[in-house]
């Protein structure tokens, strides 16, 4: 009884080194080769399906190979599912379906972690305005195209490491802009770049509807930068913000102007977001 006991756990280890080996090394492979990490139970799945179709081609071949023996069974009374004439049918069906699962999860899952090592740099979609709605180029976008210039040129060895595509949302939110925003999530972008605190307030409200729009594996970050709007949320792992408020430019306005003795105040402010906060927020200082 031990010696049996003792055969069947050493035959089970066995199995289990025979299975788990090659995936293993398929793992450590991908990562050394693409510095990327596929997950076991994906692996075990595609292996599984390879091999099945393989076992299913090779039975087709063998029945074609001995037919004339295999039609003999129509002369044994037993139930037409456990004949060779149902199985032979049913084999392709079988492959068709494997190679269909298997492309699925080849498709949704292996190449959404960059199985040959494609797309290793992190994906930033940067949302800036260029220009109004009537096509006028606005006073920052120069600036804009000097700066990410001069980035490139300054610190190249960064072009390896990460890729920049800049959507123009003419300073207003509109459904282009959900739908640039919905197909970057789905093509695994991993930063949100946004200028402008009245986009960017409605982007940041409307973000956890976009992403159920979207078939995302990891919740992308969106930074909100040129931003000074006092809604703009902030939150670990969600939002972050890159740019200083109006509560604390007016408060410091206010206590220079406080320490010079100066008691009033008149100013003019733009009508948007940056202009109404900060006349609040000086009033308030």
């Amino acid at each position: 009884m031990s010696d049996k006991h003792e055969g069947l756990m050493h035959k089970t280890y066995q199995t289990l080194f025979v299975i788990y080996a090659p995936i293993t090394l398929i793992s450590i492979l991908v990562k050394f080769i693409s510095d990327t990490y596929v997950s076991y139970l994906y692996l075990t799945a595609l292996l599984a399906a390879g091999i099945s179709v393989l076992v299913g081609v090779v039975m087709c071949v063998q029945f074609w190979r001995h037919r004339k023996i295999i039609s003999r069974d129509k002369e044994v009374d037993i139930p037409i599912i456990v004949r060779h004439r149902f199985m032979i049918i049913y084999i392709p069906i079988t492959i068709i379906s494997l190679l269909v699962s298997s492309y699925y999860i080849f498709d949704k899952y292996v190449k959404a972690v960059e199985f040959y090592g494609q797309g290793q740099r992190t994906e930033i979609a940067i949302l800036f305005p260029l220009k109004n709605e009537l096509g006028t180029q606005l006073e920052d976008a120069e600036q804009a195209r000097t700066g990410i210039g001069a980035f490139v040129v300054n610190f190249p060895e960064y072009s390896n490491h990460y890729h920049l595509t800049i959507f123009d949302h003419k300073n207003k939110y509109s459904t282009s802009l959900e739908n640039e925003v919905i197909s970057k999530i789905d093509n695994g972008t991993k930063y949100f770049i946004c200028a402008y605190s009245e986009v960017c307030s409605t982007l940041a409200e409307k973000f956890d509807s976009l992403l159920e729009k979207s078939d995302y594996d990891k919740r992308p970050l969106l930074i909100t930068t040129l931003s000074s709007a006092m809604n703009l949320p902030l939150e670990k792992g969600k939002f972050y913000r890159f740019f200083v408020r109006n509560r604390e430019d007016a408060r410091v306005l206010a206590k220079a102007a406080f320490e010079k003795g100066i008691r009033k105040a008149s100013f003019i402010v733009t009508s948007d977001a940056y202009g109404l906060d900060a006349s609040q927020a000086f009033s308030e200082a």
